[in-house]
């Protein structure tokens, strides 16, 4: 009797293509998984955003040997679309969203069963009504909430979370 192969599960990460942290916590994902020698997973990025694509993220893709995609935003109707489309194109079992809005990946959710992630990054003093409003919608969204940095107990954040019912890790 033969012994099947487990599948590879295909997982997205959404980075901004220009300057900023999320981009070294989402190459650092894919450089933790090729060390520890788990090969059923297979990674992508997709870029998106106003600037076009620093050329040092084409150098970590090339050199982590993983795919990638640019879609720079022009506006909003065709940066949905060209997004719309590329999920159409490929299937992902996975979506971690570094600090993207989720909500044009909500059909991917449903029609391809697609486990959505976000990870939050955005300093809380930085943060505008937009930003937690977005925080709020995705992390109701998203299979799971991730933030990157501790906070002390009784902070505003940890306190937004309880008020709305959100857990993170």
């Amino acid at each position: 009797m033969t012994k099947s192969l487990p599948q590879k599960k295909n997982i997205l990460q959404l980075v901004y293509s220009g300057l900023g942290g999320t981009s070294a916590v989402a190459f650092s994902i894919v450089e933790g998984y090729k060390q520890s020698n788990k090969l059923n997973y297979v990674f992508y990025f997709l870029f998106g955003g106003v600037e076009s694509l620093l050329n040092s993220h084409k150098s970590s893709c090339k050199t982590l040997n993983t795919k990638y995609n640019f879609i720079k935003k022009n506006n909003f109707l065709s940066y949905n679309f060209l997004i719309i489309n590329f999920l159409i194109n490929k299937k992902f079992d996975v979506i971690i969203s570094h600090d993207f809005p989720l909500l044009i990946y909500l059909f991917s959710k449903f029609i391809n069963n697609t486990k959505l992630i976000f990870v939050h990054h955005t300093p809380d003093t930085t943060k505008n009504i937009k930003y937690w409003f977005m925080y709020l919608i995705n992390s109701y969204i998203a299979d799971e909430t991730i933030v990157v940095s501790k906070r002390k107990r009784n902070c505003f954040f940890n306190k937004f979370n309880s008020f709305f019912l959100l857990k993170t890790k």
